[in-house]
């Protein structure tokens, strides 16, 4: 996900939080979280674990998407930079930062 993704989902939380509250007071979003509710953010980790769950399942199955993911496909090269890969950008965000670590994720 890319930082705009995370800001506007931060934000998203946080207004339905205010909804669901019904608060109408001009305060910053962290002190709605800290103040009322005591709550950390957690829609981006809940979608994090739960894309590295679908990942870890993709992994340890013999199948065409796993050898998609893993970049083991055969053709010509493409010219310029290399695109960034999902699988790249879950890897680093994992706790051991492995493939091996993510393939045997829950």
């Amino acid at each position: 996900m890319h930082k705009e993704d995370i800001k506007r989902l931060e934000a998203f939380e946080t207004w339905q939080w205010r909804k669901i509250m019904k608060w109408t007071e001009h305060k910053t979003n962290e002190e709605v979280l800290e103040m009322y509710m005591q709550e950390t953010r957690m829609l981006i980790k809940t979608l994090r674990d739960r894309q590295k769950n679908w990942v870890g399942h993709i992994l340890r199955s013999n199948s065409l998407l796993r050898t998609v993911w893993e970049g083991r496909m055969e053709g010509k090269k493409v010219v310029g930079r290399p695109r960034t890969k999902v699988l790249d950008s879950i890897i680093q965000e994992t706790d051991g930062g492995t493939y091996e670590v993510l393939k045997n994720w829950r």
